[in-house]
């Protein structure tokens, strides 16, 4: 059976936390029969009920207890990690950025690259590497390059 995407386990998680259909399902922004389509794919990939109603609440089994704090966890990090990425300040990087260019591409893509680098006044070290263009995908799979500019088309 499938892995169930970060959607489902986002759901499981609010679900565990909030112990409501309704309730998480407005957290979520979705219907609640979305929720409630979500937990029946994940009790039959997990193949346990994972919560039971008990009046208006649902209670989770042993199961999804032993699931939440691993799954909890881990998608604090993710949405920690993506967060992080999200906020990249270019203008605050000060880490040097190996860029392949052609002799074309360092006489036309060069010079506004750093006059950009300049506005932003960026303290970011670019270190230019003049390539012929069949060298370029070399260098970049061997990661002696961050990014190459190139006219040169290479299969992907």
């Amino acid at each position: 059976m499938a892995i169930p995407d970060l959607n489902q386990l986002r759901t499981f998680v609010v679900l565990y936390e909030l112990r409501s259909l309704t309730a998480t399902a407005e957290f979520l922004h979705v219907t609640q029969p979305t929720v409630s389509y979500t937990l029946a794919r994940l009790r039959e990939r997990f193949g346990d009920d994972l919560f039971r109603r008990e009046g208006h609440v649902m209670v989770p089994t042993t199961r999804a207890t032993q699931l939440f704090g691993p799954l909890h966890e881990a998608l604090a990090q993710i949405e920690s990690t993506v967060s992080e990425t999200a906020s990249f300040d270019p203008s605050a990087f000060t880490g040097e950025l190996s860029l392949g260019l052609t002799s074309i591409g360092e006489q036309t893509f060069l010079p506004p690259i750093m006059a950009a680098l300049a506005r932003e006044r960026s303290t970011a070290r670019l270190a230019v590497k003049r390539l012929d263009a069949d060298e370029v995908e070399e260098e970049l799979v061997r990661g002696h390059l961050d990014l190459a500019i190139t006219v040169a088309l290479m299969d992907a």
